[in-house]
């Protein structure tokens, strides 16, 4: 158990680094990403399903975890060698003399790097669970219970892996003696795992189990692949509204992972007990209407949430139990009932304890992809799409679906389905709208906007808003005031200060003609720049700004996006000048706050240097 603490531990330390470096390579892009979310989770499936067919083989099987620990830390430290490679062979593959947008193209191209670049580690991970599987369950009466345990406590080293990573690791040793700190958990993982249990070994005779017969009631994989989506995508739509309060920093990040996996590990906690009731199914069906319910209150709640005081002390321990009050309002209740699935669907679907590993197996394999999924559906189809509020719903729906499923294939009461089927009616006619004071809030300034809104859209990376004041139009993203357009005649005000940003480079340097620009904003660099300059590019990260900026059209006094000299880029800026030989006589930089995520990358000595490259 110690020892699937610290491999939980270090398990979460590589994913927040590698997040961090392939965010650097494939840029912050929302399609960037959400490949790279899928191709560590896709290894960690593959891991989970390779090692499930020949699991029964393994006689020591803690040798073997052991020996897996070190092949990680090896693989590991090639990661930062092969990211490398990548991001060569990806400039080669993009490479252009002009800038380019992001397109679907890219993403597949960030899909094949990225996964072939964390495919050894990953799938080592992914191999850990099943095979401690394998030598802990011991009796029929312990399947859930043991397996359940395994997973909670290796959740649990997650946790504190995801909140010494943020506030302490990152910040202090940097990507890389980060990296070594993983390594070397994993390395004394090896070196406890031989000396002390290198005679330990099961009973040689499970080896004549084979995978095809492990499962009964095969159908709960499909059950737990649909509980997987839901679950991922609850995860991504409360991160996005927590971010309205806590910000889009690495801190932030690293507070709601943690409050997310430490319901998921209580939950495990608590389902590994219910196991021994041998009331599984019904305990199954009740933590699916569990979390749909839990989600939709937490909906509610939303708004509510802006009345409470928050430091301004951002990445202190203060600002860290602030994180976590709001996570048990929000996050908390929804991710116990996820984290009491996975023991309960082990102990409905394991024939007995000699095929414990392999049901681990196929249960965690088919639970990630499903989480894969549904992180992809609710950044790029629900939210943008539905919103919040309905999003919600409609994941509610899912739930219950699951619930209704399990309760009528296991041959449960009729009563029990009619009661479900209630339930949806009930939340169909039940009026719910988006947070909208929350969606409202600076989380650098804590206080709520004010204004009758003209445009909503929530995009991949940021909701964008726009406010009308009377005397101006407000432009919020994740709730922080970037820009504003007055109209004629209104006292000018300190937004305008951005119309020197393309003023004075034209002054000093009167001959230039082609200029780039780095963030869109409200359009006010974009519409000073005098006439001089014979060609624009824009570079703007967000496509919701741009959309913003064009319902604007008619409000403005000249549109600048109609300006004919204007190369409008849906890109990350970093990535558009890495994969271009594009030259500018001017650059001006103006991304939102470097506190933001996505616009931290465009604050570092890397990008400075990366502009002087391009400029004439």
């Amino acid at each position: 158990m110690l020892l699937f603490f610290l491999s939980g531990f270090s398990g979460l330390i590589y994913q927040s680094a590698w997040s961090q470096q392939l965010g650097l390579v494939f840029g912050s892009t929302e399609l960037a990403i959400a490949a790279v979310l899928a191709s560590y989770m896709g290894g960690l499936a593959f891991g989970a399903t390779l090692i499930g067919r020949f699991l029964n083989r393994i006689k020591s099987p803690i040798k073997v975890y052991a020996i897996i620990e070190i092949l990680i830390a090896i693989s590991a430290l090639l990661v930062p060698f092969l990211l490398d490679w990548v991001s060569d062979l990806y400039s080669m593959i993009y490479a252009s003399d002009e800038l380019t947008s992001i397109d679907s193209g890219f993403a597949i191209i960030y899909l094949i790097g990225s996964f072939l670049v964390l495919l050894i580690p990953t799938s080592l991970m992914g191999a850990t669970l099943p095979i401690l599987s394998r030598f802990v369950v011991r009796s029929d009466n312990n399947i859930g219970n043991k397996v359940g345990l395994l997973y909670s406590i290796n959740t649990f080293g997650a946790c504190l892996g995801a909140l010494f990573s943020a506030f302490l690791l990152l910040p202090y040793l940097g990507l890389l003696n980060t990296i070594l700190v993983a390594v070397f958990i994993n390395g004394l993982i090896f070196v406890v795992g031989i000396l002390i249990f290198k005679n330990k070994s099961v009973d040689e005779s499970i080896s004549s189990y084979s995978q095809k017969f492990a499962l009964k009631n095969k159908w709960m994989l499909i059950m737990m692949l649909v509980s997987g989506s839901v679950s991922l995508a609850y995860e991504v739509m409360w991160t996005r509204l927590l971010s309205q309060i806590l910000g889009g920093s690495l801190y932030s990040f690293g507070v709601m992972l943690f409050v997310f996996l430490l319901g998921i590990a209580l939950g495990a906690s608590v389902g590994s007990w219910l196991c021994k009731k041998n009331k599984s199914t019904i305990l199954f069906i009740s933590v699916q209407i569990g979390i749909g319910l839990s989600f939709l209150l937490s909906l509610y709640w939303a708004d509510y949430l802006t009345n409470i005081k928050l430091t301004s002390d951002f990445g202190t321990v203060k600002y860290v139990f602030e994180g976590l009050r709001l996570g048990l309002l929000t996050l908390l209740p929804g991710a116990l009932f996820i984290g009491a699935t996975f023991p309960l669907a082990i102990h409905i679907t394991a024939k007995d304890y000699r095929t414990s590993g392999m049901v681990a197996a196929s249960i965690y394999s088919w639970n990630t992809v499903g989480a894969i999924f549904g992180a992809i559906l609710m950044g790029f189809y629900l939210l943008p799409n539905f919103g919040f509020a309905n999003s919600t719903k409609i994941l509610f729906f899912v739930s219950i679906f699951i619930a209704m499923t399990v309760a009528i294939l296991s041959k449960k009461s009729y009563g029990l389905t009619a009661l479900l089927s209630s339930l949806i009616l009930v939340v169909i006619w039940l009026p719910m709208e988006d947070p909208i004071k929350l969606l409202r809030t600076s989380a650098l300034s804590h206080t709520v906007q004010n204004g009758e809104i003209k445009y909503l859209g929530i995009g991949g990376s940021a909701t964008v808003m726009l406010l009308d004041n009377g005397a101006d139009m407000r432009l919020l993203s994740n709730g922080l005031p970037e820009s504003s357009i007055q109209i004629n005649g209104a006292r000018i005000g300190s937004y305008h200060l951005a119309n020197w940003l393309s003023i004075l480079p034209v002054m000093a340097h009167s001959e230039a003609e082609s200029m780039l620009i780095v963030g869109l904003g409200a359009g006010l660099t974009l519409s000073a720049v005098p006439q001089s300059i014979k060609n624009i590019d824009v570079v703007e990260l967000e496509q919701e700004v741009i959309e913003a900026n064009r319902s604007l059209s008619d409000y403005r006094g000249v549109d600048p996006l109609l300006d004919n000299r204007l190369k409008l880029h849906h890109n990350d800026a970093r990535n558009a000048l890495k994969n271009s030989s594009q030259m500018f006589d001017i650059i001006v930089s103006q991304p939102s706050h470097p506190w933001t995520a996505g616009a931290s990358n465009l604050y570092t000595r890397e990008f400075f240097s990366l502009i002087k490259s391009r400029l004439n």
